[in-house]
């Protein structure tokens, strides 16, 4: 036998019998006990901010949508690292890491992970998980393992596999390699970075072994782990910046109060590391509790007025005209609502509307018979009405209560003076009423909403004024939200149905149609002449604000904190004069490190902006939005429209009603700004503009947006974004952009990449705010691939008030 066949099968034994030894020690610790042990309350994580040991990683995923920051240190090393646990299964992280005297110097990496769960632990499986640390960085850090996991009573046991940096100890033959000879080689990555290089992915001709455990003391909330460690920072030793002894790292970790993890160990022999986790999961609120008035009692009317409503709704001629047919007759025979319509052979068509009607009666219908006594045949349908076993309750009392609901009148309301009660409470609720239409049967509100995050919050709230307030004898209510003086939505809220799941103490999933979505009208004459008399209208906040610069390696943390200064002047319905001015406080952006980009600086130089012009003119324009058709926006914009650029240009959204997806387009004739930020201009000049397609599925609330067109330095290309969004409104996301502009000329990370996060401060602070907290990481700010600031917002300006969004949040309708 050749030596080298002879030193790799020496090699694979070696690497079986580890294998075998672990292998029997789990066989034998899960035959010990017939069930597995709970997880710990809290997930542990590693220096690299993944769930782990110590310095390695396992195969434990966090809570799904858990957020985590961490920050640790070992010696001349420290860590930063933003994880999010995108789905149960799968698991990310940005990590930013300082490594001292790496090359007689210091040096800055970035670095994106991903750990993906193949087998969920059970009683008799472990959990087994796959995982790269550097998908896109420069591969200083470039490392993938396979590990699993398993509870045995109080101990976590985890025993893995590593390639790259975890293959420097406890190492054996690769069988990749074995199979495959293109995997022998392991490729370092371009010195540009920010690629996703397979030539390097789990090869290398040797694997490493690393396992360790934790143990979940008595001590509530304290762990101690061990692990041994198949990397032996084998880069960092040659450069004098590790002198390790030893495998085995040590350490305990605790978490002293709810969101907060501490751990502190010894490393590798010579070393103490310590780190800090501060982690929150974003589906569920976290400050339920919100300062602030509270929603209205629900004030349902009478027996005798609710039926008297429902008869005169059905049978009243406009009102029934909005359900669909033309209504000739309707009446009540036995537990039968017989309808005469002139529907011209569409009977069965508009059936389901007139089942809606008998849904909302106070006495029992079984069906519907809908017929047209103008048609020879004679034909009638029959609709069977269906209700909720839990609201059954509400329809079974006395028959002689029936008649003697059937035979009370209302009593006479004062339409004016449940106007001015309507607007008051409204008003202690934080909401403006535009305009307010009050029929016999039903009332139209047009309202803005200024305070609540969440649009149907805003909607149950000014239910329940209306609820109490509204003419007893009114049973349709159509409340329409007005952004920037445009209708964006027509929500109807039938009352009958709503009274009666409050009176069976029912959940909103019963709510069925007594709440129906669609476009507004184009026409609104009431909105119209209610506005005619209240322009212009003046608008302004104050409010501290910072900003972040990230990743500069002669300056990796640069903040700005200054005072946003916003107002606006609305002329007239949808147009406005808007401007935002940025008042200094404190800054440590400088210019000691200028761009070396080759393209146009449509971005690069943002240090210039925030230094010549750290008190400037953020934003001053004109803008103008509409509707162009039932769920077509437009918006046109013309000034000063962000900090680089001015111009003029405009964008329209096309957001079909009760569809998750929509449409968008947008074209911006621009100039570069002055780096003083205010009226100055320079010469370059670019026409940019996008195609736009947005996706949001009903799965785990993850959403795709493509944008493709031309960037502001010129480039023609498309931005990918992922995100997902909970139902506390707090989304986070990941973006690519990929132009004509090569790699090697974008210059350092090859390409526009990033993570977005967006919090509403509503989530984290006990007051109803539509405020958030906007952040985007970018592992470099270069000028590929970079778009103008706001060149999509009508998606954003529309989403609250959509059929989606408000869907979603059902709930808040029926129990704001």
């Amino acid at each position: 036998m050749h030596f080298r066949q002879r030193r790799y099968w020496r090699r694979s034994l070696r690497g079986v019998r580890l294998l075998a030894r672990s292998a029997a020690c789990a066989i034998l610790a899960i035959g010990a006990v017939p069930q597995y042990a709970a997880a710990q309350e809290f997930t542990q994580r590693d220096s690299y901010g993944e769930p782990g040991l110590l310095d390695m990683p396992s195969a434990r995923m966090a809570p799904d949508g858990e957020i985590a920051l961490t920050l640790s240190a070992m010696d001349n090393m420290q860590r930063g690292t933003l994880s999010f646990q995108i789905l149960p299964w799968l698991e990310g992280s940005f990590r930013y890491t300082r490594i001292g005297r790496w090359a007689n110097s210091v040096d800055y990496d970035r670095s994106f992970g991903l750990k993906l769960r193949l087998v969920q632990e059970d009683a008799t499986m472990p959990d087994i998980s796959v995982g790269i640390r550097d998908l896109v960085g420069t591969g200083i850090y470039g490392a993938e393992y396979v590990a699993a996991s398993k509870h045995f009573l109080d101990f976590d046991i985890t025993a893995g596999v590593g390639w790259g940096r975890l293959a420097d100890d406890a190492t054996f033959a690769n069988p990749f390699a074995q199979v495959f000879s293109s995997f022998k080689q392991r490729k370092v990555n371009s010195a540009l970075g920010g690629q996703v290089d397979f030539g390097s992915f789990f090869h290398g001709r040797d694997m490493g072994a690393f396992g360790g455990v934790i143990w979940h003391t008595p001590i509530e909330n304290l762990n101690l782990t061990a692990e041994y460690s198949s990397d032996r920072y084998l880069s960092e030793r040659a450069y004098g910046g590790f002198k390790g002894t030893s495998p085995f790292n040590f350490g305990l970790t605790y978490e002293p109060v709810s969101g907060i993890a501490l751990t502190a160990g010894w490393f590798y022999g010579y070393s103490y590391g310590a780190s800090i986790t501060v982690f929150a999961n974003p589906s569920e609120p976290a400050s339920p509790a919100k300062l602030g008035a509270a929603p209205m009692p629900v004030s349902p009317r009478t027996d005798a007025e609710r039926q008297n409503a429902v008869a005169d709704f059905v049978t009243r001629k406009n009102v029934a005209e909005r359900l669909g047919p033309r209504i000739a007759d309707a009446e009540i025979m036995d537990r039968t609502l017989m309808v005469d319509v002139h529907a011209s052979g569409q009977a069965r068509k508009h059936c389901s509307e007139f089942e809606r009607v008998a849904q909302t009666y106070r006495t029992r219908i079984d069906q519907v018979a809908v017929s047209d006594l103008d048609d020879l045949s004679g034909n009638v349908v029959f609709c069977a009405v269906k209700r909720s076993p839990r609201l059954e309750v509400a329809f079974k009392f006395p028959d002689d209560a029936d008649s003697a609901a059937a035979e009370a009148k209302p009593p006479h309301f004062d339409s004016s003076a449940a106007e001015t009660k309507i607007r008051a409470d409204a008003a202690a609720q934080g909401l403006r009423v535009e305009a307010l239409v009050i029929g016999p049967q039903d009332l139209t509100i047009y309202y803005t909403d200024h305070r609540y995050a969440f649009e149907s919050e805003a909607i149950g709230r000014l239910w329940r004024v209306l609820m109490a307030d509204a003419p007893p004898s009114v049973e349709a209510f159509h409340l329409v939200p007005v952004i920037s003086g445009v209708p964006a939505q027509d929500v109807l809220i039938l009352r009958a149905p709503m009274e009666r799941m409050y009176d069976a103490r029912g959940s909103p999933a019963e709510l069925g149609t007594a709440v129906s979505l669609s476009a507004p009208p184009l026409d609104n004459p009431a909105l119209a002449d209610a506005q005619s008399g209240s322009y212009p209208r003046v608008s302004w906040a104050v409010s501290p604000s910072l900003r972040q610069g990230l990743f500069d390696p002669n300056q990796p943390l640069r903040i700005q904190a200054y005072l946003d200064m916003t107002g606006a002047v609305e002329l007239q319905p949808g147009l406005s004069l808007e401007g935002a001015f940025e008042a200094n406080i404190y800054n440590t952006f400088n210019t000691k490190r200028l761009s070396n980009s080759v393209l146009p600086h449509v971005r690069s130089d943002v240090a210039e902006y925030l230094t010549e012009g750290k008190n400037g003119i953020s934003a001053l324009d004109f803008a103008y939005r509409a509707r162009a058709g039932p769920d077509i926006f437009v918006e046109a914009k013309a000034g000063y429209l962000e900090d680089m650029f001015a111009g003029a240009g405009a964008q329209a959204l096309w957001r079909p009603e009760g569809e998750r997806w929509a449409l968008g387009a947008d074209l911006y004739d621009v100039w570069q700004r002055d780096y003083d930020r205010l009226f100055g201009l320079k010469h370059y000049h670019v026409l940019t503009g996008h195609v736009s397609f947005y996706y949001r599925s009903p799965w785990h609330g993850i959403g795709v947006n493509v944008h493709a067109g031309r960037y502001l330095a010129g480039d023609w290309g498309a931005t990918f974004e992922v995100t997902r969004r909970f139902s506390t409104g707090v989304e986070i996301g990941a973006f690519a952009t990929f132009t004509t502009v090569p790699f090697e000329k974008f210059g350092e990370g090859s390409f526009d990449k990033g993570v977005m996060l967006n919090i509403p401060l509503e989530w984290a602070l006990p007051l109803s705010t539509q405020s958030s907290y906007n952040l985007t990481l970018r592992p470099l700010t270069r000028d590929g691939g970079q778009r103008l600031e706001g060149d999509d917002s009508l998606y954003g300006e529309t989403e609250r008030t959509s059929y989606d969004e408000i869907t979603a949040h059902e709930s808040s309708i029926a129990y704001p």
